[in-house]
């Protein structure tokens, strides 16, 4: 997937219905006075791949430091979230978008995040609670009750869905059309508007 797919998906797109709520939640949360206000923030994006979302903290980042496992991404650091090989409370935002679901010691990684974050530091998590297996380090999924248990030593922990369930379950159509020789988009398309307009509904 691209960076622009991800940043900008198009309605014709199989993901689209995910991404364009994701996206939309983020720059909500970076747009509200608890994030918008703080300048000069050290910044750790986790999985960052290609870096999709670095230009959403740019009014608000002194660095901004990307890890990944894959060296093809040219990642600042190449680690592994659960031994993170940064100080106690270095950072000031930790960002993750869709990696929860494929770390073997999810509990180790959320234990590491909060060792390197400053206090009152913040966390933007996001990760699925229903989709079909991707890869073969695809390991979990989250409810909202499962992700408060595992920030309980957080303080004020948030779970916000990317969409209600008439939008999940068209999503979860548009995976599965995927496997279609033929017409997918034109399947994409009818089922992202019906998703949308109804989930709104």
């Amino acid at each position: 997937m691209t960076m622009n797919s991800i940043n900008h998906p198009k309605i014709v797109d199989r993901s689209f219905l995910v991404l364009y709520e994701l996206n939309k939640e983020i720059k909500k949360t970076l747009n509200s006075d608890i994030i918008f206000h703080k300048k000069g923030n050290i910044i750790l994006d986790i999985g960052c791949g290609t870096k999709p979302y670095l230009y959403l903290f740019s009014e608000i980042k002194k660095e901004y430091i990307g890890i990944d496992l894959n060296n093809q991404y040219n990642p600042d650091i190449v680690c592994n979230a659960d031994k993170l090989p940064f100080k106690n409370e270095t950072f000031d935002i930790v960002f993750s978008s869709q990696v929860l679901e494929h770390v073997e010691k999810p509990e180790q990684v959320i234990n590491e995040i909060y060792r390197t974050l400053k206090y009152q530091g913040i966390v933007l998590l996001s990760t699925h609670g229903v989709w079909n297996k991707h890869a073969n380090n695809d390991f979990w999924r989250w409810t909202d009750v499962g992700l408060k248990y595992m920030f309980s030593s957080f303080i004020d922990v948030e779970i916000k869905c990317n969409g209600g369930t008439i939008l999940c379950f068209f999503q979860i159509l548009n995976l599965y059309i995927g496997l279609l020789p033929l017409g997918k988009r034109m399947f994409w398309l009818l089922f992202n508007i019906l998703g949308k307009m109804l989930d709104n509904i």
